[in-house]
């Protein structure tokens, strides 16, 4: 989508699905399958699935840079399933790892010929209120596809029309920056457009040679501007182009230019009357000499997706507004119903090359889309060859016989239940990172997930019921403990827990579970975290990458920018404030309080006992109930709730 709009309106749909999966047990290759190339499983139209491919489009947006946007996909998809920085990658060798600059840009090319619809595919029923959006939502898109096509028509026919300015452009002139580049924003109406600029380029570059039945005394003219037609003609030269040049004027690149642009549009626009005469639509390459203009292969020829890039100034920003407006009628009508934010292949797909340097503009070899060298069992790795090839490499990296995917996700697994990871840095696994105390513990726990049809809860289960996990945090101050705190004072061989505080998500749920607020609904639109009104799930908080409340960003929360691999915890005095002083904790205090209302006010023994057993899940003690029983004959009970709240047995799991 284009358009500088911050707002997703359907992404809790990808919220949903992951919540959804898990639940659900979903396999995690059969997981990794959907996110990358949902649309190539024959689902069915309106299957919630669809909405799986969220983890490719509700990245960041770049200002539109489509170079970095999809850097950042292959940064998910590599650091997130394989555990490798393959995007250190994109402007030189990696300088540890073996991914090659060519690996890097065959799988942007994977990416690259994949796009974001502008109608995204339904993937729940229409309600009575949900009506009114899709008839404004339809009549919008139809908008919106009309002027697509309009200025779709409009471009090829004036490129076309062109065809002579541009070929003196490329005759008369060396290559400009700008017609490679990303943006475009200061074009006018009458600028020829750099992109077919650069295009004819490559194309007479590619076919001025004196073999060419079209090009070849382009490229002889060039040379000494003599006229050569019968020997042209014997070289096999469109007839054509012979009696063009030869009534032309072919003195200088200007000229010669000029000639070979009105023999291609001549035969353009014969070729264009005819079928309109015939009301039929030949093989656009039926005439090789007007197929220059108007075959794929042509140099003014472009998918209709990306006609914005090609407008200018004033007509892209009036259509960068029109396709904002979808996402602001979805927006506005809460009772859409559901869509998927898919990606779909491109009608032409990208042919990868290296970029050298990382720069676009410096195009290097060719490479074909396919998986990572150093993860392919086979000496001549397979190309993808089914569209984009999203699903081929879906397949190779959940494949039984890729080391790196089951290890990685197990790796995570441990690190939720342990605090701490086994591989220290769950998004490299690569050489920079220390080889794992446990590795052999990883190896098993990987092979253990694989064979249980890579699902998470049999790995849960046996991770769970270990001794290992149901160790305690505390330490006995006994002889053994004290030499085995010497020995291994980082507890890399796990001889008892690691003491963890809440992250903010657990930490707010908690609170609101404790008090007897908690909103047990699922799914659906997100809310406002600020609104002290929002009592749901923290996960279904609405996170605006550019407006992160202080709240969030006080208890560490992830860089909603990047992948994150795990969070930084960091103990600052704005966090012990907003416990002492938020409305947040006042209310949930105050609520806490309510919950023991019903107990005789009189006995402050029986509430105190009831508060901490539902803060705490146990009894308190006789000199826990001594210690309130002391701070109440000077405080509230709300204020006694509300120390409860922030004391450290409900922060931290031990």
């Amino acid at each position: 989508m284009y358009g500088d709009a911050r707002i997703r309106p359907f992404a809790y749909t990808y919220r949903d699905y992951v919540i959804k999966a898990f639940n659900s047990d979903k396999p995690f290759d059969q997981f990794v399958r959907e996110q990358l190339a949902a649309d190539q499983l024959q689902l069915p139209e309106d299957s919630p699935h669809l909405a799986a491919m969220g983890l490719l489009t509700l990245g960041r947006m770049f200002d539109r840079n489509r170079h970095d946007v999809i850097d950042d996909q292959i940064d998910v998809v590599s650091r997130g399933f394989l555990g490798l920085t393959v995007s250190c990658a994109r402007c030189h060798d990696h300088k540890f790892d073996p991914v090659p600059t060519a690996d890097y840009y065959s799988l942007y090319g994977v990416f690259a010929s994949s796009i974001e619809p502008y109608n995204r595919p339904r993937i729940a029923e229409v309600s009575e209120d949900g009506q009114a959006f899709e008839k404004e939502f339809a009549d919008k898109l139809k908008e919106v596809q009309t002027s697509q096509q309009s200025h779709y028509q409009q471009l090829l026919q004036t490129a076309r029309e062109r065809t002579a300015d541009y070929l003196v452009q490329v005759a008369t002139t060396e290559p400009d920056v700008t017609e490679t580049a990303i943006f475009f924003l200061s074009l006018i109406p009458d600028q020829l457009r750099p992109q077919i600029t650069w295009r004819w380029r490559q194309l007479i570059a590619r076919r001025a040679f004196p073999g060419d039945p079209i090009f070849g005394p382009w490229h002889d003219l060039m040379q000494d501007s003599i006229l050569r037609p019968e020997e042209w003609k014997n070289r096999g030269v469109d007839q054509r182009v012979i009696d063009g040049l030869v009534a032309g004027k072919t003195g200088s690149p200007a000229e010669i230019a000029q000639t070979y642009g009105r023999i291609i549009g001549s035969a353009w626009k014969t070729e264009t009357a005819s079928q309109q005469q015939s009301a039929k639509t030949p093989p656009a390459a039926s005439d090789p000499l007007s197929a220059v203009l108007i075959s794929r292969n042509s140099p003014v020829w472009f998918p209709k997706q990306d006609v914005y890039h090609y407008l200018s100034r004033t007509k892209k920003d009036a259509y960068r507004t029109l396709v904002t407006q979808l996402d602001e009628i979805s927006v506005k009508h809460q009772a859409a119903a559901s869509r998927a934010m898919v990606l779909v292949d491109s009608e032409q797909l990208y042919a990868p090359v290296i970029f050298q340097r990382g720069d676009p503009i410096q195009r290097g070899m060719p490479v074909p889309r396919q998986f990572l060298k150093a993860l392919s069992p086979l000496e001549n790795r397979p190309q993808f060859v089914h569209g984009s090839g999203r699903l081929e490499l879906a397949n190779a990296i959940a494949s039984p016989d890729n080391p790196l995917t089951p290890r990685v996700w197990v790796n995570r697994v441990w690190m939720h239940h342990f605090g701490e990871p086994l591989v220290e840095n769950p998004g490299d696994f690569g050489l920079r990172t220390e080889r794992p105390v446990q590795h052999e513990l990883l190896d098993y726990l990987a092979d253990y997930f694989v064979k249980h049809d890579w699902k998470t809860k049999p790995l849960h289960e046996l991770i769970l019921s270990s001794r290992t996990w149901q160790r305690t945090s505390q330490i006995p101050e006994t002889a053994q403990m004290t030499k085995q705190l010497q020995t291994d004072p980082a507890n890399r061989l796990v001889w008892h827990a690691n003491r963890r505080r809440l992250d903010f998500e657990q930490m707010r749920d908690t609170m609101l579970a404790v008090s007897g607020k908690l909103d047990p609904t699922m799914f659906g639109r997100p809310t406002v975290i600020t609104d002290p009104e929002n009592n749901r799930r923290t996960i279904y908080a609405f996170v605006e990458r550019q407006n992160i409340p202080a709240i969030v960003q006080t208890f560490d929360f992830a860089n909603a920018d990047t992948s994150t691999s795990r969070r930084i915890t960091t103990t600052v005095p704005q966090q012990a404030l907003f416990a002492m002083n938020s409305a947040f904790m006042t209310n949930a205090a105050r609520a806490f309080t309510s919950r023991v209302s019903g107990i005789d006010s009189a006995n402050t023994i029986d509430r105190i006992r009831s508060m901490n057993r539902i803060a705490f899940s146990r009894s308190a003690t006789e000199d826990e109930i001594s210690l309130g029983i002391e701070f109440l004959s000077s405080n509230s009970m709300q204020q006694y709730a509300q120390v409860l709240l922030m004391s450290n047995e409900l922060m931290f799991v031990d």
